[in-house]
């Protein structure tokens, strides 16, 4: 047994986002996964955690998207998790990159770099394996979160 508006074969009320609450949304969600980006990107030499801590991350952000949307889904709200789980990410990146620049960077084999200009820094971050491991690992957690409402 289907109801009128099922039988009628329209889209799914949990596909249809409000611009309201998808503008309310957005900034909110942008702002906590800048704050995570920082934080992941802190604690992004800790290897194999990392990515755990990341996947933990993703999926923080994919649920406090859908409690702010009133737990809508589908493509547009996958995307918008998405994109502000890697926009966190870089923005942390460049927290970190602007706050330790004056700091002796360590290299990835232990020693220390000699200059720590935001350059060595950034290039010591976008040599290391587990930065693209984690970004790729943040936006499958919050994608998957939206896209497997549970």
């Amino acid at each position: 047994m289907l109801c009128n508006a099922c039988a009628r074969g329209t889209s799914s009320h949990l596909y249809q986002i409000d611009p309201k609450s998808f503008a309310i949304a957005f900034p909110i969600t942008l702002a906590a996964a800048v704050f995570g980006g920082w934080l992941m990107v802190t604690i992004g030499s800790m290897g194999f955690f990392a990515a755990l801590f990341a996947y933990l991350y993703g999926m923080g952000i994919g649920e406090l998207a859908l409690r702010l949307t009133g737990r809508k889904r589908g493509l547009p709200m996958e995307i918008m998790v998405g994109a502000c789980v890697l926009i966190g990410l870089i923005a942390g990146f460049g927290m970190v990159v602007a706050l330790s620049a004056g700091a002796a960077p360590s290299e990835p084999n232990g020693t220390v770099a000699d200059a720590a200009t935001p350059a060595t820094l950034i290039l010591l971050h976008l040599r290391n394996p587990w930065t693209y491991l984690m970004a790729a690992v943040g936006v499958f957690g919050a994608v998957s979160r939206v896209r497997t409402i549970g």
